[in-house]
């Protein structure tokens, strides 16, 4: 689904290219769709081919799940319909059980086990803990199950994770290069298509103005990066002073407060368009 979803992101992209910048003289046009046809097929055929051959070469990188809770068992199930990915799940391991401590170290051996993947209540075992430290010698990869989850899966399993995760990947010491440059970025693309969007703030406000009385505008305090407070504009799409009736509450379907105007900037997202300037 990624690789056709990737294929059709580029195939717009291409179409934009070969019809509506005409003076780039891109041709064949017939050319792009025989392409994207091709490609489609080839790259779709040796990705299946490929999987396949992964799945019957008998390579396995032997992985075992410590400790048991729903995240692990996600985990386990993902990675038994996934083989292509070169895992072979094992099994999870109950940490509960005391037997545990006693047996891990010679099942790992027999097993050839190459990936240990670690939960949380694993670190609370001192006996298990012990084991692991015996089996370095033996080039195991370790890895924590939040780490494991989200690098095999692309997702954060958020009952797999706790205060010391925030703490890691929340971080700022170390993003102040990263924060530089997106700061450039978004300041250079927030004025790029504000200035364009400015075509269509006539009609916006004159479509309010006629819909019901009041400002154009809806300002309101808010809370950003480190707490800092900063004023966001937005188009008005309620009646004016809709606060006032029932305070500060969540829109909600068939809302009575949202304006017909309001409807249509909302389901657009155009209400959302000042904010650009507030980046």
């Amino acid at each position: 689904s990624a690789l056709l979803y990737s294929i059709a992101i580029n195939s717009l992209i291409s179409i934009v290219f070969f019809y509506f910048i005409r003076f780039l003289g891109i041709t064949p046009k017939t050319n792009l769709f025989i392409f994207i046809i091709f490609v489609t097929i080839l790259e779709s055929a040796w990705r299946y081919l490929y999987n396949r051959l992964i799945a019957k070469s008998g390579y396995k990188n032997n992985t075992l799940i410590i400790g048991a809770n729903p995240q692990s068992h996600n985990l386990y199930d993902f990675l038994l319909a996934n083989p292509q990915l070169g895992y072979g799940a094992l099994g999870i391991i109950d940490v509960e059980d005391s037997a545990v401590p006693r047996i891990l170290e010679n099942l790992i051996r027999q097993k050839n086990v190459s990936t240990l993947v670690l939960s949380p209540s694993v670190y609370k075992i001192p006996q298990i803990i012990d084991v692991f430290y015996r089996l370095l010698g033996f080039k195991i990869n370790f890895f924590n199950l939040s780490d494991f989850y989200e690098r095999v899966t692309g997702r954060v399993p958020l009952g797999a994770i706790d205060q010391t995760w925030f703490l890691g990947n929340l971080s700022e010491g170390g993003k102040r290069g990263y924060e530089t440059g997106k700061r450039i970025f978004d300041f250079i693309f927030s004025l790029i298509f504000g200035v364009m969007s400015l075509v269509l703030y006539p009609f916006i406000i004159l479509a309010i103005k006629l819909d019901s009385p009041g400002p154009v505008f809806y300002k309101q305090l808010r809370k950003g990066k480190a707490g800092k407070t900063f004023t966001m504009f937005k188009f008005r799409t309620m009646i004016k002073d809709a606060e006032n009736y029932c305070g500060a509450v969540w829109a909600r379907q068939n809302d009575q407060r949202i304006t017909r105007a309001g409807k249509f900037l909302r389901k657009t997202r155009l209400d959302e368009l000042p904010q650009l300037w507030n980046v």
